[in-house]
Formats: C-alpha cells, structure tokens, sequence
C-alpha cells in the first residue's frame, strides 16, 4: 500500500538551491560569484546537508506527538463529515461549529480552534503542534476554495461539496500531500532559521520580495518532495474506513508511515547534496 518509492520524485528546485537564497550564495564562505553552480560550493552544501540531517532526526518525534496525530485525525474527519446529508451536525461532533453562511476560513478557523484546544488538553510539543496545526488549515483553503463558488460568501451547500470532494481516496491523496508538503516546509524552516546564522552568517535576505521568494521556493519543494506519500494516504484512508472506520488509534499507522517515507526522502535529497 504504497510503500515503494518509484523514481526519482521530480523537483523544479533542488534542496541546494533552496538553502541558497537563504545563504546568500554562501554568505561570503568560499562561494565563486558569477557562476551558475555557486550553490554547489561546500559552505552551501554543508548548511543544506545539515538542515536536511536536523530535521529528519527531528521528525522521529514528529511521529509520537499527540497534537500531530489528533491533527491528521481531525482533517480525516472533516473530510467524512462533508459525506453527510446534515455535515454542520457531523461537524458539531467534532467540535466545529458553522453557520449557514459560512466559508472555508471560517472552517479553517474552527480547524484551528479545536485543534489548540486538543493541545491544550494534552501534552505534546508546542512548536510540532503548532506547525500542524497551521500546514493543516493551509492544506484545506488551498484545495478547498477551488472547489467553492466565492472565497468569501461561498455558502454552506458550496462549501460542503467543495470539503466533499476532498473525502474520496484521489482527494485525500492530495489533502495528505499538501498536508504533509506543507507541515515539512515549516519544519526544515526552523531548523534553517537556526543553522544557517550558525553556519554561513546572517541570512541573506535584503529585501521582503527576497524573503518571499525563498519562502515560495521551500514550499514549492517541500509538496513536490511530498509526492512520495500522495499515494500512499489516499490507499491508506479509504482502505481503513471501509474496513473499520478511522480513529484516533489506528491514525497511528498513517501517521507513522507517512513520517518515514518523508525521512526516507530527506535521506535521498541528503545523498544528492555535494
């Protein structure tokens, strides 16, 4: 069920050259300017290969957070409320409260809401939690507002078909590959924000449009590299709630395998970064 990589996964930006726009070419460590391979150079590998190393140990915790888990649990929910004839009532057992005029951030926002509740409630890391917590009202409002007459004043009936075509196994294929993309982009940001000062520097951003540019490049990177589980938990979901129904127990083994096949990919971008 998904559990080979077939290929290579295909990325419009490499890991290096990410981690570039960051260095500023290696923030004046040995980098060659004018060439177009500058991100190749030692300093800039060495800050991308220790990124990639900090968050792929990072991740093991990732995969035990009790806040991590309740939020891919609560996006699997959502999903299956929007199959119901009367979802706000499905939606209302969740916790999430709407109204008749609502729109995905309103939705987004109750996700937020119940989430930090459940935080709150349990113990876990703040940091993890947070960081799910955002990737996942992200991961909804992407693909949801496509589907939604109007970002805003959309209306129940919209919203919930828009919701309701997330709930098939193809469109939780692409809620987890989005979820996870984004969840791995904030992650390899913190542990960037903490390296690359240590390692090349001060950041190289001079301008906001800089910052911008760099963010758009690790996202982009980050659900391309998620690629490897967009399969996987589409095949996962709809194989588990037909045959039992998803709960926050056997969430476990989404959660679990998801993480992996992640770590397995930062292993593989590690290997390529020289």
């Amino acid at each position: 069920m998904g559990h080979q990589r077939v290929g290579s996964v295909p990325k419009t930006k490499k890991w290096t050259s990410v981690v570039e726009k960051i260095t500023g070419g290696g923030a004046g460590a040995g980098t060659q300017s004018g060439t177009s391979d500058s991100f190749k150079t030692p300093a800039v590998a060495d800050v991308a290969r220790e990124i990639l190393v900090a968050a792929e140990e990072g991740l093991l915790d990732v995969k035990n957070d009790s806040g991590f888990r309740y939020t891919v649990y609560l996006l699997t929910q959502v999903v299956l409320a929007a199959r119901q004839e009367d979802w706000l009532t499905g939606l209302g057992g969740l916790g999430i409260h709407l109204d008749a005029t609502a729109t995905v951030f309103d939705l987004t926002g109750e996700v937020h809401r119940v989430i930090e509740e459940h935080r709150k409630r349990h113990r876990g890391s703040a940091t993890i939690g947070e960081m799910a917590q955002q990737a996942a009202g992200d991961a909804i409002t992407f693909l949801a507002k496509d589907n939604a007459i109007t970002l805003f004043g959309s209306g129940r009936d919209e919203l919930q078909e828009a919701v309701k075509k997330l709930s098939t196994k193809a469109g939780f294929s692409d809620l987890g590959q989005r979820f996870f993309g984004n969840f791995t982009a904030r992650f390899l940001d913190f542990y960037a924000s903490r390296i690359v000062p240590k390692q090349a520097g001060q950041p190289g951003f001079k301008t906001a449009g800089d910052f911008g540019e760099f963010r758009q490049a690790l996202f982009d990177h980050c659900h391309q590299s998620a690629k490897i589980v967009h399969d996987f938990c589409g095949q996962w979901y709809s194989k588990t709630e037909w045959e039992k129904g998803i709960d926050q127990q056997n969430i476990v083994g989404l959660v679990s395998h998801a993480i992996d096949k992640m770590r397995d990919e930062l292993k593989i971008q590690r290997g390529e970064v020289g």
